[in-house]
């Protein structure tokens, strides 16, 4: 073998192992995307099935108990939250939700029984749940004093996932 093709064998070898380490990096990126979305989509159905969950219950405990609400009867803002004594999933409206925060059980653990379905067969997930009256003319806007709308938004964390999902919903009375 003389020198000029010696050259191109080892020009080849490097284009080999150049084409290989690509070839790694892609496999490494799909199967790392592949994670995320697996994290993402446990994501959206948990925060879905807890939203659902909201959306089941009356917009405000005075709705249970009258049919005709003023803004006076009202939970006022800074009430809003589970009363004492009351554990999902036996909340009688939607501000319950107000201030709940709910983990995965750790691997081995027994759920407790308050812990929302959803999260029951799941690792590493962390959801906090936000009750707040909002303006009705404009949801994005927190009013500092009952209205007939509320806006309950669940954030869904994973400790596996540096991505933060946040969905929400207006409840309105």
């Amino acid at each position: 073998m003389n020198t000029g093709q010696m050259m191109l064998v080892i020009g080849a070898f490097g284009l080999l192992g150049m084409i290989s380490v690509n070839m790694r990096m892609a496999t490494f990126q799909g199967s790392q995307s592949i994670t995320t979305n697996v994290h993402s989509q446990e994501a959206i159905t948990i925060a879905r099935s807890i939203l659902d969950a909201m959306q089941t219950k009356p917009f405000d405990f005075a709705c249970n108990t009258k049919q005709v609400v003023r803004l006076s009867d009202l939970t006022s803002p800074s009430a809003l939250g589970p009363a004492y004594g009351e554990y999902y999933p036996a909340f009688n409206d939607v501000d319950d939700f107000n201030n709940q925060v709910y983990r995965s059980p750790n691997p081995g653990m027994t759920p407790s029984p308050s812990l929302p379905n959803a999260l029951r067969s799941t690792e590493g997930y962390t959801v906090k749940c936000d009750v707040k009256y909002v303006t009705p003319s404009n949801p994005s806007i927190v009013s500092s004093t009952a209205t007939f709308s509320k806006r309950a938004t669940v954030t869904v964390y994973n400790k596996f996932s540096s991505d933060t999902l946040r969905m929400s919903y207006i409840a309105a009375y």
